[in-house]
């Protein structure tokens, strides 16, 4: 988990502020030939709320999703992947959040269980959902 984030959720109480905030990742920048990448992550706040530097506030647009809840197995974007593009739907890439990042935010991976992270309430293993953007064809 992103220890910048974490320390903002944490030092600004934002589990009590804001008890239905979500917790969204991405690669940023996208893996290259030797498989290194970053991770962006983002969270859900009140539109008043200040944000402190380095972070940054950013406006997502949202979108149409195809979800696959996984338990960590990351391998498994492949499989929606290959399911968006054999199906009644397809991809529909192109960057959702303002400002604009060089980074992957058209495919997330919502971290389901973060507010139990944060309150001490963890039911156990980390659940995630991938995030694949579609429309129909």
């Amino acid at each position: 988990m992103n220890e910048i984030i974490h320390k903002f959720v944490m030092d600004s109480n934002l589990a009590e502020i804001k008890p239905d905030m979500r917790l969204f990742g991405f690669n940023a920048p996208m893996p290259n030939e030797s498989g290194a990448h970053g991770y962006e992550m983002w969270v859900t706040i009140p539109k008043d709320m200040e944000v402190p530097a380095p972070l940054i506030r950013k406006r997502f647009h949202g979108g149409l999703y195809a979800a696959y809840m996984i338990n960590g197995e990351f391998e498994r974007w492949g499989w929606l992947a290959d399911w968006v593009f054999n199906n009644i739907v397809e991809s529909d890439w192109g960057c959702r959040s303002e400002p604009e990042t060089a980074g992957q935010d058209w495919a997330l991976e919502e971290h389901l269980n973060y507010y139990g992270t944060v309150t001490g309430n963890h039911p156990g293993q980390m659940q995630f959902d991938l995030l694949f953007p579609i429309k129909k064809k």
